[in-house]
């Protein structure tokens, strides 16, 4: 076995650790940085200023550059936009006037066909029935009322006296 001279580290200079300690406050260098940032500031504002009228005009001028094409393409689309949903409510009020809903039935009616429209309004129709005169009646959902008498006796007492009290002649 030969024994090798161990290899050394190249020379490096050993980094210097960070201080600890905290920098001292200098009230004067501090006034330096502000007085430098306010300077920037003001150079950043003006140079804004500047850039505003040549950013408006800019807008201006994409705006020009827009085709005629572009124009009329989205004047279009909006106003077949309008008329789907104009179609839509006459659409609906037709349905409606056709089954016989009331105006605050109609309001309720749902679907993106009429077919749907159709069923949706029979379903209005046996859920919330209509007299001759276009009063709804009453609430079907409740069924039939009874006058039970109240679980409580004592409310049962007062309700009695109630009772006798409006069928007691006046005097």
């Amino acid at each position: 076995m030969s024994e090798e001279a161990p290899e050394s580290a190249p020379d490096v200079a050993p980094e210097e650790a960070p201080s600890t300690e905290p920098e001292q406050f200098d009230p004067e260098r501090a006034q330096a940085k502000i007085k430098k940032a306010n300077q920037e500031a003001a150079n950043l504002r003006a140079r804004l200023k500047e850039l505003e009228p040549l950013a408006k005009k800019a807008q201006e001028l994409e705006e020009a550059g827009r085709s005629d094409l572009e124009k009329l393409t989205a004047r279009a689309e909006q106003a077949e936009r309008t008329a789907s949903q104009h179609e839509a409510r006459a659409q609906r009020l037709e349905v409606a006037f056709e089954k016989g809903l009331t105006p605050a039935q109609a309001k309720r009616l749902v679907g993106g066909t009429r077919e749907e429209l159709e069923a949706d309004a029979e379903e209005i129709l046996r859920d919330f029935p209509v007299k001759d005169d276009g009063r709804p009646k009453g609430n079907a959902d409740l069924g039939p009322r009874t006058n039970a008498p109240p679980a409580n006796p004592r409310q049962a007492d007062l309700m009695q006296i109630e009772a006798d009290l409006r069928a007691a002649p006046r005097r």
